[in-house]
């Protein structure tokens, strides 16, 4: 974890996100003074600004300290940025894990790469307070375990955990959840009970969906609908052309890079992989490309200026893309350079082994 540190030091700058205090740490002030408060908070049309249908756990930690130490900013600032910290450590953790078939130190760097990404559009999310990088490490987590390990329920705790984390982190993991419950259900569709363990996550971020509604609690997004775009409208196609200019400055090139990468692999190491004990490479892409479908809908589709939505949130948002862009980048070097190495005892899931025939003159069915 030793190359995670030194981007980390930026918990020490001070804590002054707007989103951090009009949002995160407002809610923590709620929860941390009992549940009438929060109740009567959550559905109080005068906190409308501070989204207060989002889920609590980012906000969750900060309220435990601050019931039994004197609240401040900066103790919300250090609890928040070491539970996301903790969110990013599993994320590197289950890459080295995966990538089981290469060489231990090409592991730990790819895992480390990926989770330096955590920091690459929004560094100042991560210590700052925010709860982007916390539900995007943990969704991305989720992920690796679940759709590029071989056997997507193998050891499920941790990754449905992590899916956890996502769907009651915010709005966002909890959409994203739901995709990568739908991709390991198809997945495993051979064993629908196992399956079927992927949709707690979902679940659990559906409650507090339901429990916040009951409560009274809006949002922009979540509110009337009042001022919204129909899809159809021309002023659509102009929402449409912004949001795909700002995607494109943020995650654009990368994504294109990823992509190339991702064909090249397909293209000429796919047995490599299956012996590297991988899954295919498409449900990372679907995950991904499920997500992005998502985003750019929301921008599309929402009420608010496009203009002034996508400036101060695009870089946020779009963390993800990035992370999952780099996973697949992650597991292709993985296969290029990782020595070659068979994984027998964790099959690919997806492509089962051909049966092999022992003989007296050796093995066939290769």
């Amino acid at each position: 974890m030793l190359p995670l540190l030194p981007p980390f030091l930026l918990v020490f700058e001070p804590a002054y996100q707007w989103d951090a205090h009009s949002i995160w740490w407002l809610h923590a002030g709620y929860f941390a003074n009992g549940g009438e408060y929060a109740r009567a908070a959550i559905g109080n049309p005068a906190l409308l600004f501070s989204h207060t249908d989002y889920p609590p756990l980012a906000s969750a930690p900060a309220a435990v300290v601050w019931s039994v130490v004197e609240p401040d900013f900066r103790t919300a600032q250090v609890v928040s940025a070491l539970v996301t910290f903790s969110a990013i450590a599993m994320l590197v953790y289950l890459v080295r894990r995966t990538l089981h078939g290469a060489s231990a130190r090409l592991a730990w760097a790819l895992a480390a790469g990926v989770g330096l990404a955590c920091w690459s559009t929004a560094s100042y999310g991560v210590a700052g307070g925010l709860a982007d990088a916390l539900w995007s490490a943990a969704f991305a987590g989720a992920v690796v375990a679940l759709l590029l390990g071989a056997d997507p329920l193998r050891q499920p705790l941790l990754p449905l955990l992590l899916l956890t984390v996502s769907a009651v982190s915010k709005n966002e993991g909890l959409v994203a959840a739901v995709g990568v419950a739908v991709l390991v259900t198809l997945r495993a569709r051979g064993e629908p009970r196992r399956a079927a363990l992927v949709w707690l996550p979902v679940l659990a971020g559906v409650a507090w969906a339901v429990l916040a509604r009951l409560l009274g609690a809006r949002s922009d997004i979540t509110g009337d609908g009042s001022g919204r775009v129909a899809p159809v409208d021309l002023g659509a196609v102009q929402r449409f052309q912004l949001t795909v200019s700002a995607l494109w400055d943020v995650v654009g090139p990368l994504l294109a890079g990823a992509a190339v990468v991702a064909l090249l692999g397909t293209l000429f190491l796919r047995r490599q992989r299956r012996a590297t004990g991988l899954s295919p490479d498409g449900w990372v892409w679907a995950a991904n490309g499920y997500y992005l479908a998502v985003l750019v809908w929301t921008y599309l589709s929402g009420p608010n200026d496009i203009e002034w939505w996508l400036t101060t949130s695009v870089d946020r948002v779009t963390l993800p893309v990035i992370q999952l862009a780099v996973v697949s980048c992650a597991g292709w070097v993985a296969v290029a350079f990782g020595g070659g190495r068979e994984v027998g005892p964790h099959p690919v899931r997806d492509e089962p082994p051909k049966p092999v025939l022992s003989g007296a003159t050796g093995q066939a069915g290769d």
